[in-house]
């Protein structure tokens, strides 16, 4: 997910355009040529994601369930553990939330936001997460490619 918000669209959109070539690209709550979705905001309106696929930031369940009524393709709960990066959202859901959430959902891949480290991870995937998104643990890491290893590894555990 591309969020850089403090970029000016164009050059959001360059670097897109050079992070495509490898991966694929969401946007972070504006379209942008060659991204393959947008993440939109608990607070934005459907018609911001320009028609994209898309998925929605949720902090709770009203919000989830409105997601799954506009058809969003994924939605992202938090936080589900204690952050530096956003402490303003709220308390933590804990694995109960996330349950809960993953429920709400109906269906929808839930994706646990917030707090996560390479040791949480099973126990989100076991709460019924389909995936994480970190930020935190990730840029705060004194070796930022092995944390995203081991993230990867334990995704991919049975």
């Amino acid at each position: 997910m591309l969020r850089e918000l403090d970029l000016r669209e164009a050059e959001r959109g360059n670097l897109l355009a050079e992070l495509a070539e490898y991966v694929h690209v969401v946007s972070a709550h504006t379209p942008l040529a060659g991204a393959t979705g947008v993440q939109l905001a608990a607070h934005q309106f459907l018609a911001d994601a320009g028609g994209l696929r898309h998925g929605r930031s949720c902090h709770g369940e009203g919000e989830i369930a409105r997601a799954v009524d506009e058809k969003a393709a994924w939605v992202c709960v938090s936080p589900v553990a204690r952050t530096a990066s956003k402490p303003g959202y709220g308390p933590p859901i804990g694995l109960p939330g996330l349950r809960r959430a993953v429920a709400v959902a109906k269906g929808t891949p839930v994706f646990a936001l917030g707090g996560v480290e390479v040791a949480s991870v099973a126990d989100l995937r076991a709460a019924g997460a389909h995936g994480v998104a970190v930020m935190g643990s990730v840029m705060r890491a004194v070796d930022p490619a092995a944390v995203v290893s081991q993230l990867l590894a334990e995704l991919e555990a049975p």
